[in-house]
């Protein structure tokens, strides 16, 4: 197959730009990764949508303006149907770096699909995810982040230092997540481990392995589900209804998969960089302790400064698109960036600087339009339990500055290596 570049399609379609456009292949560099507000302030400020080399050698255009990410999230031509995506990935991939197994990790859940299957998939699944099953976990919520304040304080208190992600960040939400779908113990530390690898740049035969782990786990519990029903997520899958419609034995696990890999990752993310940032600004942090209510905000205001999604999973233009002024060709693929779009200083004045009392309307931390993320809400309750404990239980907590921190090498999250920390010498 001969694959045009963005330069000739253009051409051939007679396209007027209202920014000039490269091929950018100095985007996703080692510079990115330890500082990805930094190139993408350099990009915004260049245009609002570019077309770049992604890690795995696939021409995308990149939405970094907050204005051109809201109208490409909510543009019903830029598709998400597999089909598709599978066309427009060989055309625009070098077929040297082809995954050949990306139809099968393309799973059919309801992120991958256009109306009308995705309004009948989230339709079903919003009934098994509903306002209830979120609240039922508030209490839990509470307990599980007290009792791993009070380990994190213990472990402070005899070596003097911790990594806030292996004691928070990461095992509060993991047990949240797979309580809400009901994954025994036993199962979650393979997840845990899985969901990283899903999520990172490499081998793509280790990405499908993940893939298949995550699956084999959870066909695994919906079996015992069958037998062993509870007031669990998993079994709302298999019982969610409409009329006479209900989800596959492949979508529910498609759908699992997405809940789980979702719900987990973006928590992480959000308690890790949301924390680092408390503790780079010790007047927001202590304004939050003296005044609680306030922290709600705040997670937005963290959401927006410091989010944890780099880059939304990819759409496909299935026509001519017109995103602030710069013209997407059909048949091309799109990534939109929240965590660019999020400091775009049209939108959010002085969007360097974290301000736990600004207006964070207009946001996109979550995506936006039909695909924005279900489970929204259950992240925003977890992340205000666990700021509020900690900015209360561990008062005196503050970074370790010895080693500079290190970001993950992914395109798609946006969280940290480790944050380590230790107490203030005195307050």
């Amino acid at each position: 197959m001969t694959v045009r570049s963005p330069d000739q399609d253009l051409e051939l379609a007679g396209v007027a730009m209202a920014h000039p456009v490269r091929v950018r292949d100095d985007v996703f560099t080692d510079e990115f990764f330890a500082d990805p507000h930094r190139v993408y302030a350099r990009l915004r400020a260049e245009a609002p949508v570019h077309n770049v080399v992604t890690p795995n050698q696939q021409k995308v255009w990149l939405v970094v303006g907050h204005a051109a990410a809201r109208m490409a999230l909510a543009d019903p031509r830029l598709s998400k149907d597999v089909t598709v995506a599978q066309r427009v990935y060989e055309r625009h991939t070098d077929p040297s770096a082809r995954d050949r197994d990306f139809a099968q990790s393309l799973n059919a859940h309801m992120l991958n699909t256009d109306p009308p299957e995705h309004t009948r998939l989230r339709k079903l699944v919003a009934a098994a995810f509903s306002p209830r099953i979120i609240e039922d976990l508030r209490p839990r919520i509470a307990d599980i982040t007290s009792a791993h304040a009070d380990e994190l304080r213990a472990r402070l208190d005899t070596t003097g230092s911790a990594d806030l992600l292996d004691a928070i960040a990461l095992p509060v939400p993991t047990a949240v997540i797979c309580e809400l779908l009901g994954i025994p113990e036993p199962a979650r530390d393979v997840l845990r481990s899985a969901i990283a690898d899903l999520l990172s740049i490499g081998d793509p035969a280790k990405i499908d392995r993940a893939s298949q782990t995550l699956a084999g786990v959870l066909m695994q519990t919906l079996e015992e589900k069958k037998s062993n029903p509870g007031r669990d997520l998993l079994t709302g899958l298999m019982t969610a209804q409409d009329g006479d419609d209900r989800l596959t034995g492949h979508e529910m696990v498609s759908m699992a998969m997405l809940l789980l890999v979702a719900g987990h990752e973006t928590t992480v993310n959000l308690v890790g960089n949301g924390m680092r940032a408390l503790l780079e600004n010790p007047a927001s942090a202590d304004e939050l302790r003296s005044t609680p209510e306030l922290i709600p905000a705040a997670v937005e205001e963290l959401l927006r400064y410091d989010g944890p999604t780099s880059t939304v999973t990819f759409r496909f233009t299935t026509d001519d698109v017109e995103l602030d002024g710069v013209t997407v060709p059909a048949e091309h693929p799109v990534v939109v960036s929240p965590l660019a779009a999020n400091r775009d200083p049209a939108r959010f004045p002085n969007p360097d600087v974290l301000d736990i009392r600004r207006d964070t309307s207009g946001a996109i931390p979550f995506g936006h339009g039909i695909h924005h993320c279900l489970g929204a809400a259950l992240g925003r309750m977890e992340a205000v339990t666990i700021f509020e404990t900690l900015l209360t239980a561990v008062p005196d907590l503050a970074l370790d500055t010895s080693e500079p921190l290190v970001y993950r090498r992914s395109m798609l999250v946006n969280g940290l290596e480790s944050l380590p920390v230790g107490r203030l010498a005195a307050r």
